[in-house]
């Protein structure tokens, strides 16, 4: 009959598990390098609490990483219609529209992956 289970070799040392783990620190090395790629989008201006008027026009510069986002398109809370670019430099200039009332609107900008 086939035990369920794995045999311990004799003599394996069952209270320092973790000696047997010598690959340990290269995972955490290639977690950490990872994690270091992941990519980002960043509006870089214009900073919050700006003010625009209605009707006025907003230009809002996006820094995102390298090669990583085949368009990015900001969504139109505030604007008369959406913006968007298939390449940087990530630039828009939105035009704010003339009926809005008086309130804080965010801006967002989203990223489509190059790999999809």
């Amino acid at each position: 009959m086939t035990p369920a289970y794995t045999p311990v070799k004799e003599g394996t040392n069952m209270k320092n598990p973790v000696k047997n783990l010598g690959a340990l620190p290269f995972l955490s090395l290639l977690t950490a390098s990872l994690a270091a790629q992941t990519p980002f989008v960043k509006i870089t201006s214009p900073e919050a609490g700006t003010v625009v008027r209605p009707g006025q026009s907003l230009t809002i510069t996006v820094d995102a990483t390298p090669s990583a986002f085949r368009a990015m398109f900001v969504l139109p809370f505030a604007s008369v219609e959406d913006a968007s670019s298939k390449r940087p430099p990530w630039v828009f200039t939105i035009q704010i529209r003339p009926d809005l009332a008086s309130a804080v609107y965010p801006v967002e900008v989203m990223g489509v992956p190059s790999q999809v």
